[in-house]
């Protein structure tokens, strides 16, 4: 039996849009492709997307999973090392249930809670950020994060929620030129991209040097791609050369007069 691209898309419960992007970098190609241009799976297919699902869940890297599913990485090795993420995950969820019943207690009144204790286990995902590119990118990373929070002093909720809002607006902009075909050197494509670093720049200013290196996180980094690929599972790449080129032809580097 075939599956069209949707009946499979509904069955996995992802969508087509994301099973084409896995076809254009050669994870899962199709059984066949009509006259017409539509896609057919078979069971052949369905397996192979099984496992491409196993793994994307277990955390093992989109780049990789490809070179596991085809032997070129042994398979118990990724999965071994995505276990241990996996618990070490698990010991951070611990923690911050523990936080959760101690904040309770807390307002009922049975106990006074030390402040700093508020906090327990909230900070992980910014500080495996923060090391992350400390390690690829050197002490800058600190002045970075140092700009960021001096900025943000003070802001209520409301405030992130904006900001996250106001780039996801943007984001979505830039998805739309892109699904219109228009190139990320296009005017159009970095009158945005001008936004983009015109937002950035209200914390910390990115000089091109910088500027690239966001774009290579956005590019690289497993979880600062997944969120922009939410959008769309081809904007990272866009993004990414959409910046590089803005940086190129509009920004100096930070040793430059």
């Amino acid at each position: 039996m075939r599956y069209s691209i949707s009946q499979l898309a509904t069955m996995a419960g992802i969508s087509a849009r994301t099973l084409r992007h896995y076809d254009a970098i050669g994870l899962l190609a199709p059984a066949e492709i009509g006259a017409n241009g539509y896609r057919w799976y078979g069971r052949e297919q369905l397996l192979r997307l099984q496992r491409i699902l196993l793994l994307r869940e277990v955390g093992v890297p989109l780049g990789q999973i490809g070179q596991v599913i085809d032997g070129q990485v042994n398979e118990i090795t990724a999965l071994r090392a995505q276990r241990a993420q996996i618990l070490a995950e698990q010991h951070r969820l611990g923690t911050v249930i523990e936080t959760i019943d101690a904040t309770i207690t807390d307002l009922t009144g049975a106990h006074t809670m030390d402040p700093a204790d508020f906090f327990r286990g909230l900070h992980h995902d910014r500080s495996r950020l923060k090391h992350r590119l400390e390690a690829a990118h050197g002490p800058v990373v600190e002045d970075a994060f140092t700009a960021v929070d001096t900025a943000t002093d003070g802001w209520e909720m409301t405030d992130y929620e904006q900001a996250a809002a106001e780039n996801r607006a943007l984001l979505h902009r830039m998805a739309e030129l892109m699904q219109h075909q228009v190139p990320p050197d296009d005017q159009e494509a970095q009158e945005l991209v001008e936004k983009h670093h015109g937002a950035i720049a209200r914390y910390w200013e990115p000089h091109a040097a910088a500027y690239r290196a966001l774009a290579d996180l956005y590019l690289n980094d497993e979880e600062q791609r997944a969120w922009i690929a939410d959008i769309d599972p081809a904007l990272p790449g866009w993004l990414a050369t959409a910046m590089k080129t803005y940086a190129t032809h509009h920004l100096r580097d930070a040793t430059t007069p």
